[in-house]
């Protein structure tokens, strides 16, 4: 991790702030339990969003804010598992879940769970990419089997390149503007 503040308990974590037991955040504040999310804000048990903030148990949203248990929306507010509330209504159950204690949590991490598998998964989470096979790329041109990398080209089989890598090979954990690289970590 990199240029953090406050982060504890997270790998990956990228100009992020006050995280905790997170997983490939880039550009967060305030997010707990969440897994590649990308300029979040207060967000908590959250996956593959951007974007984001004041919200619970959401997975691949984008610009969703005070939101619990939705997927695949896109730039909402004051939804519950995917059904448009107004604020009083979205405010009164979330209160009901009684997120504050331990089984509370539980209890609806086993419901979002469960409506989760209603709904398809993405094939990759690839943005902006040419030419280029592997998850989680941003930004890649010409890379091979690359995974977890952004602003790589020309690299195969590499993972966890951050912050532009080129021409690399079997190379693992870095990148900040490496070139040339063959069987590092």
């Amino acid at each position: 991790s990199d240029y953090c503040e406050q982060t504890y308990f997270s790998h990956t974590a990228k100009y992020s702030q006050y995280c905790m037991d997170c997983l490939r955040i880039f550009h967060c504040e305030l997010c707990y339990e969440c897994v590649d999310c990308i300029k979040c804000y207060n967000l908590q048990n959250s996956q593959n969003c951007e974007d984001s903030s004041d919200s619970y148990f959401l997975k691949n949203c984008k610009g969703v804010k005070n939101s619990f248990g939705c997927i695949n929306l896109r730039h909402k507010e004051y939804c519950f598992l995917n059904e448009q509330l107004t604020k009083e209504e979205y405010e009164a159950r979330l209160k009901e879940l009684k997120l504050d204690t331990v089984e509370g949590r539980e209890h609806a991490r086993e419901k979002v769970e469960e409506w989760f598998l209603q709904f398809p998964e993405k094939e990759n989470h690839n943005v902006q990419i040419e030419g280029s096979t592997g998850d989680y790329l941003r930004n890649a041109k010409n890379s091979t089997n690359c995974f977890d990398c952004s602003e790589i080209w020309d690299c195969n089989y590499c993972t966890n390149l951050l912050e532009s890598a080129h021409d690399c090979m079997d190379y693992d954990v870095w990148g900040m503007k490496a070139e040339r690289i063959y069987e590092c970590i």
